[in-house]
């Protein structure tokens, strides 16, 4: 008999993205499994990025990239 799975931590993860609809999906796997939350900060990617992030579940917003920090600081105080 299988052990039940692990509770998701009450912790959010924020994927910070651009062009990356070859390494998203792993990526997504990967946090989908600990993380309550998922937000993905796309600045605004041509490929199949945003469709990849909405089907994984996370959360999609748009934000043109400055520099990684602002990026990430902008995520921060921004997202719920």
């Amino acid at each position: 008999m299988a052990a039940p799975p692990a509770p998701r931590s009450p912790l959010s993860a924020v994927i910070l993205t651009f062009q990356e609809d070859v390494n998203l999906g792993a990526c997504l796997e990967n946090v989908s499994g600990w993380a309550h939350q998922v937000f993905v900060v796309d600045s605004f990617s041509t490929d199949k990025t945003v469709e990849i992030a909405e089907h994984g579940g996370a959360a999609v917003f748009r934000h043109a990239f400055e520099n990684i920090a602002q990026q990430r600081n902008w995520a921060l105080t921004t997202l719920p």
